[in-house]
């Protein structure tokens, strides 16, 4: 906030200086000089209509100065970066057109001056309007360079605490798989080797930047085998449809799983029919589309829940790909999540 204050403060000193520094100095048109008694007198003569000119001139360079600068930092909200550049182009010369136009009138034609004097202070604001603005933007993106780094030292920091217990967990399973008769009970032994490999692939494969979307779609299989488990045959039909061979498509690791999770949670109930349905199309080289779909169980809905899972995948999302993703969730008569990635 007091950065702020000071930032208007210099503001308003940048234009009482320079604004006094050109309607004073330019509005000059010669000096008497006047010498009584051996004492020289200097007097300044000015042009009034020359000076109103040049209060009018400096007026339209504020306006034009902060809607510059306005264009210059919304540049990176913008699809097309050549807009800043026809937007700049046209904040330069419609001032210069008004004041053509506004001194052409019968009442105001005496404040016209020299097009080519008139047009040099526009581009001496237009350049400090530029200056400004680079400087302004490129401040923003070192402090967001570090608000990431500093997020990124937390999120490395949560990491570590949030894979103790897995990995404890990880490693008690392997000592319970060695225990168990495979002979005996090979249903039992094959259930934990099955959570003792997707443990693995959380706790280790995922600690890159991506991984192959062949990996995510080996643990959605197995991921949905130990929640069949649960159900019998005839109570739970999970189908998983792969679209397509771009398999080695790059991806951020686990953003499915909340909504996997979800769906067998809240989708998926005992003596009842449930279909849970999952698309993942990869027809496209550099796309990947996910969609998700299970009913509604009211029964199921006031389960306890974190809340965590999807607002987890929405900031990785932002992160990860921003500006390439689209995300839509309805819960109307199914829940539905729609999941698109562009590398492009």
């Amino acid at each position: 906030m007091k950065l702020r204050i000071v930032e208007i403060l210099l503001n308003l000193l940048f234009w009482l200086a320079s604004g006094w520094l050109v309607v004073n100095s330019l509005s000059v048109t010669g000096q008497e000089v006047i010498v009584e008694n051996g004492v020289e007198t200097v007097t300044l003569m000015r042009d009034d209509h020359l000076f109103n000119g040049l209060l009018l001139i400096v007026s339209l360079c504020i306006l034009s100065f902060y809607i510059h600068l306005w264009n210059i930092l919304t540049h990176p909200k913008r699809k097309k970066g050549y807009l800043t550049t026809v937007f700049g182009v046209a904040i330069l010369f419609i001032p210069y057109g008004l004041i053509r136009i506004i001194g052409s009138t019968e009442l105001l034609t005496e404040i016209l001056i020299p097009g080519t004097f008139e047009f040099a202070i526009y581009i001496f604001y237009f350049s400090c309007a530029t200056g400004y603005g680079v400087v302004k933007l490129f401040l923003k993106s070192e402090e967001s360079k570090k608000t990431l780094q500093l997020e990124k030292k937390h999120a490395e920091l949560s990491l570590l605490r949030n894979q103790l217990q897995p990995h404890f967990l990880f490693n008690a399973l392997n000592n319970v798989l060695s225990m168990v008769d495979q002979t005996r009970d090979p249903q039992l032994a094959n259930v934990l080797d099955q959570l003792s490999e997707l443990l693995r692939y959380v706790v280790y494969d995922t600690q890159g930047q991506n991984v192959p979307i062949r990996k995510e779609i080996d643990f959605i299989k197995a991921y949905a085998q130990l929640h069949k488990l649960r159900f019998d045959d005839s109570e739970l039909n999970f189908n998983l449809e792969v679209i397509g061979e771009n398999l080695d498509q790059p991806i951020e690791p686990g953003l499915f799983i909340p909504f996997i999770e979800n769906a067998f949670k809240y989708g998926a109930l005992p003596e009842e029919k449930s279909d849970i349905s999952v698309t993942i199309d990869l027809s496209q080289p550099k796309t990947i589309f996910f969609q998700s779909i299970n009913p509604i169980y009211p029964e199921l809905q006031n389960q306890e829940s974190s809340g965590t899972g999807v607002a987890n995948v929405r900031e990785r999302l932002k992160l990860a790909y921003p500006g390439k993703y689209q995300l839509k969730i309805s819960d109307q008569d199914h829940y539905i999540v729609e999941l698109q990635i562009d590398h492009a």
